[in-house]
């Protein structure tokens, strides 16, 4: 009889385990993190422009076009068990429990072309970002030069 009643209870705590949220949790961690990834990736291709714009080659940007993050975590239970009477056998029980967990990030890249990437290369830096560059503490010599 005990072994019946500790049986149920593993059997309520994996259920009640299934009712836990992954969510919000989740989205504070994985937006910063996608934030910073996808700065990263913006610094490194930015150098690499530089570089091929200085050996004239040609720059190539690569834009994200969206990021889609998909949670699952699902699980299972499964308890049956078969009793007959002492001496006989063909009594057996049976006990299992299976889980998973994905994380299925979806990342959409699209490539800067025509008019927004000519407006990007052409279009000047404007003169207000330049004076707030120079009072944030940039050397202003620096900041010109650019």
């Amino acid at each position: 009889m005990k072994k019946i009643v500790f049986i149920f209870a593993v059997a309520a705590t994996f259920f009640a385990c299934g009712c836990a949220s992954i969510g919000p949790a989740k989205a504070t961690r994985d937006r910063f993190d996608y934030v910073t990834a996808i700065s990263e990736s913006w610094k490194r291709q930015m150098l690499l422009n530089l570089l091929k714009v200085r050996y004239a080659d040609a720059p190539v940007f690569m834009d994200v076009a969206s990021v889609i993050n998909a949670y699952e975590l699902t699980g299972e239970v499964n308890l049956s068990g078969e009793y007959a009477p002492i001496g006989r056998g063909d009594t057996f029980g049976h006990l299992g429990a299976s889980g998973r967990y994905s994380d299925k990030p979806t990342i959409s890249y699209q490539p800067l072309s025509g008019d927004k990437f000519t407006r990007s290369l052409v279009l000047p830096i404007p003169s207000q970002g330049i004076l707030f560059l120079i009072q944030s503490g940039y050397p202003a010599d620096l900041v010109m030069r650019v």
